[in-house]
């Protein structure tokens, strides 16, 4: 019953850690223009969310699904833009609002595998039961890509099979957002360091 108890604490210990390494992948891809502002604060409030659950699991992925599937856009947009006149507006809040699932859970998952990698290679830091660690970070492990997999048809089911054509147009954005994220750091380090003067 101890033993019991010691590795449901453990296991909690090390969801903690391992919310914790994804929540700064998530931090790090926004600050290098891999992720909006706004999926970004999804994203970290999924983690702030499965914080206070770990005993219980991973609940992240919950948080971010459940979030697509509320669909405050799309719902406005259904709503209140049915007349003709305002068809452009309503197009623009549709895509706006695909584009931020797409946005979330292509990053839950990109970043989830990362996490997972990393955290893997801590096992040895768990110097009074290696063993015992080793089979909590595998449990972990299952859980974490049981979650990639329910994401992954989530982007299948209402995302690619649904509107495919639009695929192309959001990874252009988002490669546009990237490259310009990247020039502004460039011009703000020159800045910094005198390369460009301030006027």
């Amino acid at each position: 019953m101890e033993q019991e108890i010691t590795k449901e604490s453990m296991k909690a210990e090390m969801r903690h850690r391992y919310l914790n390494e994804l929540r700064q992948i998530y931090h790090h891809n926004m600050e290098d223009g891999h992720l909006p502002q706004d999926a970004w604060e999804i994203l970290d409030n999924s983690i702030a969310h499965s914080l206070d659950f770990t005993s219980q699991g991973l609940r992240d992925s919950m948080y971010v699904m459940d979030h697509m599937k509320a669909g405050g856009l799309q719902w406005f947009a259904n709503k209140c833009c049915k007349c003709s006149c305002m068809r452009g507006v309503r197009i623009k809040l549709m895509f706006q609002n695909i584009l931020m699932k797409y946005v979330c859970l292509t990053s839950f998952n990109e970043s989830s595998t990362k996490a997972v990698e990393i955290f893997k290679a801590q096992v040895e830091d768990f110097d009074e039961d290696i063993q015992l660690a080793q089979e909590i970070i595998d449990d972990i492990d299952a859980e974490v890509h049981c979650h990639m997999e329910e994401s992954k048809i989530m982007i299948k089911s209402e995302i690619t099979d649904c509107f495919s054509e639009i695929i192309k147009p959001m990874t252009h954005r988002q490669a546009l957002f990237f490259v310009l994220t990247q020039q502004k750091h460039y011009v703000q380090n020159q800045l910094h360091h005198g390369g460009v003067e301030q006027k």
